[in-house]
């Protein structure tokens, strides 16, 4: 295994990993808001809309 390829999508960080769960490109991946949540905790200025009422956090 390499490094964490972390990206964005859409404001979303993702890893494009083959058998992660935050590459929306997999069928099991986790849901957008999921994704989202996980970006805001990852970077605390990301805008999650639906999480928080879309505030910065």
């Amino acid at each position: 295994m390499g490094s964490a390829r972390w990206q964005r999508r859409d404001g979303v960080r993702i890893w494009q990993g083959d058998l992660s769960y935050r590459n929306p490109d997999q069928a099991f991946a986790l849901n957008g808001l999921r994704l989202a949540a996980i970006s805001a905790a990852l970077d605390p200025k990301t805008v999650v809309p639906g999480l928080d009422g879309g505030q910065t956090r």
